[in-house]
């Protein structure tokens, strides 16, 4: 460990010893770094709320309402993580049980193949 950070943690330590009655030195080799999960860069109907992150605890995030902080473990460092919203359809493209597509499937991107295949799954529900 080097020098300089090992005694910052004995003089934070002593601090804190005087504080709290208590002092514990994290080693380098405790540091966890924050890391993304499963749900970083996936497109979900609603908020996410598991797999946020892969190592880290995480936090919401103060201005993205689709985002979160994965923050690091015994000072190690933390990262932003985001999904994405499933983007309703504002237009009914069902009509009389027939859908009305913008362009063609093969020319759609994934997003809008997923999207088209949420409208017809919600129409054959009846949530349409």
């Amino acid at each position: 460990m080097n020098r300089k950070i090992y005694f910052f943690l004995i003089v934070g330590c002593l601090v804190a010893f005087f504080v709290s009655n208590e002092c514990v030195l994290a080693e380098e080799s405790n540091l966890i770094n924050g890391v993304c999960g499963y749900s970083h860069g996936k497109t979900f109907s609603s908020v996410p709320t598991t797999n946020l992150c892969a190592q880290g605890t995480p936090t919401p995030s103060l201005v993205d309402p689709w985002g979160w902080t994965c923050n690091g473990i015994n000072g190690g460092s933390s990262v932003n993580c985001s999904a994405n919203q499933i983007e309703a359809n504002t237009d009914n493209n069902i009509t009389d049980g027939q859908l009305k597509l913008d362009k063609p499937l093969s020319q759609m991107s994934r997003n809008e193949l997923f999207q088209v295949l949420i409208l017809l799954i919600m129409n054959l529900l009846g949530k349409n």
